[in-house]
């Protein structure tokens, strides 16, 4: 039992490092297309929102069936936010990487789909 458990964890811990591996290796590609000028499209950047995310009605519709009101919310996020582990996170379409709390929440840091509060 005890090293059934043991052997549960290494693979759990080998699979986060490979993903976290993939994850960086892909936004140090992000970083360097961003250096020489590429511009990724703005279309997937979700509209209308501070945010790098979406709800996803479809699968909250399902939640709300099943669990009620105190079931799980769901959200799309943005294509270009890439969690790199647990201290970084990366914006593809920036070429950024970065520790900064803010973006952590997915909040936005590209400012592109923004709402305009002021009405200008």
């Amino acid at each position: 039992m005890v090293l059934s458990n043991h052997l549960e964890n290494l693979k759990t811990e080998k699979m986060y490092k490979w993903w976290q591996i993939k994850n960086t290796i892909i936004m140090v590609w992000y970083w360097l297309l961003a250096k020489v000028g590429y511009k990724l499209s703005t279309d997937p950047i979700p509209d209308d929102t501070y945010y790098c995310y979406v709800p996803d009605v479809e699968r909250n519709e399902v939640s709300r069936k099943f669990f009620g009101e105190k079931g799980v919310y769901y959200t799309k996020p943005c294509p270009y936010y890439i969690p790199l582990g647990k201290e970084y996170t990366g914006c593809a379409f920036l070429g950024v990487i970065t520790d900064d709390m803010i973006f952590g929440d997915q909040c936005k840091i590209c400012g592109e789909n923004e709402i305009d509060i002021d009405g200008e």
